[in-house]
């Protein structure tokens, strides 16, 4: 059963200024808090999230799922994996989060050689 708190600031990273001022570190326009946050962390699930960030640019990072309701999920990564300080935590829409994908594109292929056989699927 998930336990919420009504009165838990809304703030995505209430550490974001504690190790690097606020202009250094990119901002995340995807991001959304859900109206009711869950209090209690509830799992660190690897997941692959699409982040958009403030300049327009979209990526799809790793990332770890640590809080969620049925339609948020909130995520942490490193901006810099050497450096733990660097770890960020963001609410995103649950359609931005996933466990796993099939639409990536693979390494090309390589050549087969003259007269080799195939073997039937």
């Amino acid at each position: 059963m998930c336990e919420y708190d009504d009165r838990v600031e809304h703030s995505t990273n209430p550490r974001a200024g504690a190790w690097a001022p606020r202009g250094t570190r990119r901002e995340v326009a995807n991001r959304e808090a859900p109206e009711r946050i869950p209090v209690r962390p509830q799992g660190d699930i690897p997941v692959i999230v699409r982040v958009v960030w403030l300049d327009g640019t979209e990526e799809w990072r790793p990332a770890r799922a640590v809080r969620w309701t049925a339609e948020h999920v909130m995520v942490a990564w490193r901006d810099d994996q050497d450096d733990p300080r660097s770890e960020r935590h963001e609410w995103l829409r649950a359609g931005d989060v996933a466990r796993s994908v099939s639409w990536f594109v693979g390494p090309p292929q390589t050549p087969r050689a003259a007269g080799a056989k195939v073997m039937p699927a």
